[in-house]
């Protein structure tokens, strides 16, 4: 991650002097690094314009502040006017990076970064340059804070004569500010649940055994990282397996839920799930967890119990069907007289 150089900033001074260059950078716009619609995007930029930078990315102490430039390029026919602000970012739930609504106050990143407008008209093929500042609070925690400078457009769409329809479009650039200090990446796994589908062709060839699980990030640096899953029989040994699998990045404090879907599972009669979450690199960390479940299919109970009815019905006839046996009587001795 690279550091930028150690600059810290009065922000008076600082707000000051973007108030007069924010409205001084109209130049033609380019192609967009970082995030764009196909016809606007916003940027990291800066006295040369947009150089290879995808995101802002600031290693910076608690109490330091940093200078930069945002772009917002207007790829249209006609002028265009963007709302500008900042807000926190989040680990969305379809695994994306998310942004606050506008509507919602920041408390953390998006309140480090200072705007010298809230709103800016582009021109068409033009592309605006707007400094801003990023001041880290002096009590700000160590670790990595994420946010984003959002520009955003409201356009109104006619519909029928006289109604039409209010579209609000949003394009970002992030914001990765690490804070120095103790860094402690952690993840875990939360929420396990197993499911078997029992059915007699698990007697055959094996039945769908489902896995679903969250991984949360309870570190305070993002990231990128790996699970496995494994299904053990009684004894240990594994029966099925998927390993290696590349989770989007997680910002901390976002949980993302995923789902593994398993066929052909034999029937163990009890059978185990194993979630490992892992990350490699410098820094590796590991958290694995386990749930069971059995593993009987529905229809072998009632073919057990109808075997032994069988069975037996088949004694109890067999002995029926005997003919009875009379054993001879044995003969009474005489008895003896005797004369007094």
């Amino acid at each position: 991650m690279p550091t930028p150089p150690k600059l810290r900033h009065r922000a008076g001074l600082a707000i000051g002097a973007l108030l007069v260059l924010a409205f001084t950078s109209l130049v033609p716009g380019t192609a967009a690094h970082a995030a764009d619609d196909g016809g606007w995007a916003v940027q990291p930029s800066g006295p040369n314009g947009p150089g290879t930078r995808d995101y802002f990315v600031y290693t910076l102490q608690p109490g330091q502040g940093f200078q930069d430039t945002v772009g917002i390029s207007n790829f249209s026919d006609q002028p265009l006017t963007f709302k500008v602000y900042a807000r926190d970012a989040f680990s969305a739930a379809d695994a994306g990076f998310g942004l606050q609504p506008e509507a919602e106050a920041a408390t953390d990143a998006g309140t480090w970064i200072r705007l010298p407008v809230e709103q800016y008209t582009v021109q068409p093929g033009m592309r605006a340059d707007i400094p801003f500042v990023i001041q880290v609070p002096p009590d700000a925690e160590p670790g990595d804070h994420a946010g984003g400078i959002i520009g955003a457009l409201v356009t109104e769409v006619p519909q029928q004569p006289g109604t039409g329809v209010t579209v609000l479009q949003r394009v970002a650039a992030r914001v990765y500010v690490r804070v120095e200090g103790t860094l402690s990446p952690a993840l875990d796994v939360k929420q396990i649940d197993l499911q078997y589908a029992n059915s007699f062709g698990a007697l055959l060839g094996g039945a769908k055994a489902n896995v679903s699980y969250q991984v949360t990030n309870v570190g305070n640096v993002r990231l990128n990282a790996l699970t496995s899953v494994r299904l053990k029989d009684p004894l240990g040994r594994t029966v099925a397996s998927k390993v290696a699998r590349q989770l989007p990045e997680l910002l901390p404090g976002g949980s993302l839920v995923i789902t593994e879907e398993f066929t052909g599972v034999p029937p163990t009669l009890r059978l185990t799930a194993e979630v490992s979450a892992y990350t490699i690199g410098e820094t590796p960390t590991k958290t694995t967890r386990t749930t069971a479940v059995w593993a009987i299919p529905w229809l072998a109970p009632p073919v057990v119990i109808l075997g032994v009815v069988i069975v037996a019905v088949w004694l109890v006839r067999r002995r029926r069907g005997r003919a009875p046996v009379t054993e001879p009587t044995p003969p009474v001795p005489p008895r003896e007289r005797v004369d007094a």
